[in-house]
């Protein structure tokens, strides 16, 4: 089975990239838009929909996972693009068999609960928010997947949180330590909650997705939800600091 992972430089797309490698019966192929972490990867820039189909049919992959996010495309290329650019062309040239997982944000959703049921109802960001342009482009890339596609899997999942593959803290983590190192008072909302994931469960998940027949809408994440405040609280104990 050959399974293309785009966005595979990336944080999660590394974890998921990694397992593939090293399991039975999977050809797996990674795509990277900047940089190469690994030797045996190959750029694709996803704000072009020819170098996208010409990638599909090189390849003829049985199973895309689209772990891409705007830094992975090519520096003119934003959110927007690579989610409509980019998604389509995959579309386009794809086997119509091809299983496509798609990894969006459980952000569509309102944020009181975090713990969602797969029927709850998307909330479009408002403009001035600072991930309007993500979380929008990835409700748009959603519904044009689910509109043209038969076999494919949207997965939504809440933060995502761990080490990279050279054991390395997330960005949030890393930011979060630092400033408890520091003596800061970090201010963190309560009223907001989501499903944190630790990104080696969620890799794992979408490996074994590849070969599951589950077509539709998922919600990944454990069964506890945090707000940013208790997550935040979460981080300190867990390093030793006190929260």
């Amino acid at each position: 089975m050959r399974v293309l992972v785009i966005g595979a430089s990336g944080f999660l797309g590394a974890h998921t990239y990694l397992l593939l490698k090293t399991t039975d019966g999977i050809d797996a192929t990674g795509a990277y838009g900047r940089r190469a972490i690994l030797p045996d990867m190959c750029q694709v820039d996803l704000a072009s929909g020819e170098v996208v189909g010409s990638l599909i049919r090189e390849i003829d992959p049985d199973v895309v996972i689209w772990c891409a996010k705007h830094t992975c495309a090519a520096t003119t290329g934003t959110e927007s693009e690579i989610n409509t650019i980019g998604l389509r062309a995959v579309l386009a040239h794809a086997r119509r068999d091809v299983r496509i997982i798609f990894v969006s944000t459980d952000g569509l959703l309102s944020g009181t609960q975090g713990h969602y049921d797969e029927k709850a109802v998307t909330v479009p960001i408002e403009a001035d928010s600072g991930v309007a342009v993500y979380t929008n482009a990835k409700l748009n890339a959603e519904q044009y997947l689910r509109d043209n596609w038969d076999n494919y899997c949207v997965v939504r999942v809440g933060p995502i949180y761990g080490r990279s593959i050279f054991e390395e803290w997330d960005p949030r983590i890393a930011a979060l330590t630092a400033a408890f190192a520091r003596g800061e008072t970090v201010l963190r909302a309560t009223n907001i909650k989501r499903t944190f994931i630790d990104v080696r469960d969620l890799a794992h998940a979408l490996c074994e997705l590849v070969k599951h027949p589950y077509k539709g809408i998922l919600h990944l994440g454990p069964l506890e939800s945090l707000n940013h405040f208790e997550f935040a609280c979460t981080v300190a104990d867990m390093n030793g600091f006190s929260s």
